[in-house]
């Protein structure tokens, strides 16, 4: 990341994240999930495929 010129803290920040969520601790949803969103919450993956041509763009 740094090598495409991206900031170091922001780096960093993102090691943080990946390594937060490698680590597990960001695998519980919260019932205030669905509450805010007025639904159930959906997976990444889930997520990911309702919105694939986001990704392809």
């Amino acid at each position: 990341m740094a090598a495409t010129g991206m900031p170091v803290w922001m780096v960093e920040l993102m090691d943080s994240l990946n390594r937060i969520t490698t680590a597990g601790y960001a695998a519980d949803i919260s019932p205030d999930t669905a509450q805010l969103l007025g639904r159930a919450p959906i997976t990444a993956k889930a997520f990911a495929h309702d919105h694939v041509a986001a990704w392809k763009a």
